[in-house]
């Protein structure tokens, strides 16, 4: 198993935090264990990428077509959580908060890793997260 010590995401959702642009990771995930869970937009940092910011672009970039669409919007940094389990590292969180029609229109990208899934918080917390990245969801969802 490839672990990391830094890792990268970004949550997608409408300003109310109900509905979410969530990355499911499919059939040709190398890890069996961790096919069809749902994860941020984002992943490990390498070591070229000088800041969680550069590497979150680089992700985005990798995972979404056209990028802008994403990268263009106003986007934050949110919080680092540790995340422990199977792999421990620490993870970068940033959120992009648009309304019900942007969210829609971000739902129809292009995604070229894994299936991008529009999804109610309901939904969410019912379902299965990569790497244990639930808790780093979780404690957004505290945030005000």
């Amino acid at each position: 198993m490839n672990s990391f010590h830094k890792g990268v995401g970004l949550i997608i959702c409408n300003s109310a935090k109900t509905k979410f642009f969530i990355q499911q990771k499919d059939d040709l995930y190398p890890i069996e264990k961790w096919r069809n869970t749902f994860s941020f937009w984002g992943g490990a940092m390498e070591k070229s990428d000088i800041s969680e910011k550069v590497a979150l672009i680089r992700e985005i970039t990798e995972e979404l077509f056209p990028p802008e669409m994403v990268l263009q919007k106003n986007w934050k940094y949110v919080d680092n959580y540790n995340i422990t389990g199977d792999a421990n590292f620490i993870f970068s969180l940033f959120e992009l908060k648009v309304n019900n029609a942007e969210l829609i229109e971000i739902s129809k990208i292009n995604v070229k890793e894994g299936k991008g899934k529009l999804m109610y918080l309901n939904e969410i917390n019912t379902s299965t997260w990569i790497w244990n990245l639930e808790i780093a969801f979780h404690a957004y969802m505290k945030l005000k």
